[in-house]
């Protein structure tokens, strides 16, 4: 994730780095200016020595970094230099997801099916948890005083965070398992499923929109990018789609060499996709390829781009900035060489 020039990037064996691009193309020593790591082999005294598995990407607002661990914590840190602002809050289970932020409430699900509505600036609950029927496990997000997500019992949920109440008579109901990370459109909500279909849903009504929802060959695991009239959503089955915004109808594909776990990026002209596999492509908007390189690792989280440069992070800890023209490397930083991993907790 890159927010006002720096990267911040969360890892499943429990650290959060900020790292200042500049700062790694110069190959410098790590932390060098305006980097940190959390936690701290160096911490003070009452500062934690390490923290549970990171697997949603923190959410970075107003200067504060917030994220939940696989151990059943929520933190919220200084962004600029990684300091502890509050926590741990204990929640019932495991946080796999991203939190959400509407104003001054932090919106936090977990494996427990529970919805938790913090204060923001304290880590204090501001009202009790609302309890959703199946396991949360994708990323939330809040619109417009709404926060929306999914569960593994095939449930999408929209409830006020002001109130904590459901916005429908009852929630969507998919056909399976919701992991992804929903978008929001204007008056529409996009989320895929592990029934391998993709449902857009009107926002006010909890309703289908789409005449029928778009299924591809597998699940839709990322998170669907809008532009326009046009839905990017990538699929496990390797496929890149195209689709119309207003009624799911294909306009184009792209099959690629391994399954896609992270959205597709936008940036200028280029669409850039990676795959479980490693591979990166740098695709046209009619899905023609431009160029495409074998990094040789799963591409996670989802990636970034400033100006002329595209950074992603891989499964082997691993990060890359390539040359958005040509993919050719500008420079790599390999994290794991920073710090003494924790073994990875696997959900």
């Amino acid at each position: 994730m890159l927010v006002d020039g720096t990267l911040y990037l969360s890892a499943r064996d429990g650290h959060v780095l900020a790292m200042n691009p500049e700062v790694r193309s110069l190959r410098e020593q790590f932390p060098g200016s305006a980097e940190w790591l959390f936690p701290d082999r160096k911490a003070r005294p009452g500062e934690p020595k390490r923290v549970g598995a990171v697997y949603g990407q923190p959410l970075i607002s107003g200067g504060r970094l917030y994220f939940g661990t696989w151990d059943h914590e929520v933190f919220a840190l200084n962004a600029a230099d990684g300091t502890r602002v509050w926590g741990p809050f204990e929640t019932k289970s495991a946080v796999v997801g991203r939190p959400a932020l509407l104003d001054d409430t932090l919106c936090v699900g977990d494996a427990s099916g529970r919805l938790y509505f913090l204060n923001a600036a304290t880590g204090q609950e501001t009202r009790p948890p609302f309890k959703a029927d199946g396991r949360i496990w994708g990323n939330l997000t809040a619109a417009d005083g709404i926060v929306y997500f999914g569960t593994l019992s095939h449930k999408f949920y929209a409830i006020e965070v002001n109130t904590g109440a459901p916005v429908w008579p009852k929630p969507f109901e998919a056909g399976g398992a919701i992991a992804g990370t929903p978008t929001v459109a204007g008056d529409t909500v996009y989320i895929g499923s592990f029934d391998r279909k993709l449902y857009a849903i009107d926002r006010t009504t909890g309703t289908a929109k789409w005449p029928r929802p778009f299924k591809a060959g597998n699940w839709f695991w990322t998170r669907p990018v809008v532009e326009g009239d046009t839905v990017y959503a990538g699929s496990m089955n390797g496929r890149l789609y195209a689709l119309n915004a207003a009624d799911g109808a294909k306009r184009w594909e792209f099959k690629a060499d391994g399954p896609i776990l992270v959205a597709p990026l936008i940036a200028g002209d280029h669409i850039f996709v990676g795959t479980r596999k490693g591979l990166v492509y740098s695709l046209n908007r009619d899905g023609g390829v431009l160029w495409q390189r074998d990094l040789d690792s799963t591409v996670l989280p989802d990636m970034a781009a400033s100006q002329d440069t595209l950074f992603l992070a891989l499964r082997n800890r691993e990060m890359y900035a390539l040359d958005m023209s040509d993919g050719n490397t500008r420079w790599t930083f390999p994290t794991s060489e920073r710090y003494e991993p924790l073994k990875e907790t696997t959900p």
